[in-house]
């Protein structure tokens, strides 16, 4: 349950990001179009680079998020092992 929760929340979180990075790149854009400074080609070439990135920050976040999950579960199976084996003792 708590799994489906974080997948949930984290799908949000990816929309969101996903949402902020078109809305950057659009910036960018503009303002390498006003500025004239960056020929189309490398704007374009920016654009698909900036894409990129948020999605690695999205797939990293997301395996940091799972690796924490992991981690305080396998710490709670510990505690419970041990909790059992002291009833048993």
């Amino acid at each position: 349950m708590a799994i489906t929760e974080i997948d949930e929340a984290f799908g949000r979180v990816q929309d969101q990001l996903i949402r902020l990075g078109g809305i950057q790149r659009e910036l960018t854009g503009l303002e390498n179009i006003l500025s004239g400074s960056i020929p189309p080609e490398e704007a374009i070439q920016s654009l698909y680079g900036d894409a990129d990135i948020a999605q690695e920050q999205v797939a990293l976040t997301k395996l940091q998020l799972f690796s924490q999950l992991a981690t305080g579960q396998v710490a709670t199976s510990n505690a419970r092992s041990g909790q059992i084996l002291s009833l048993l003792g």
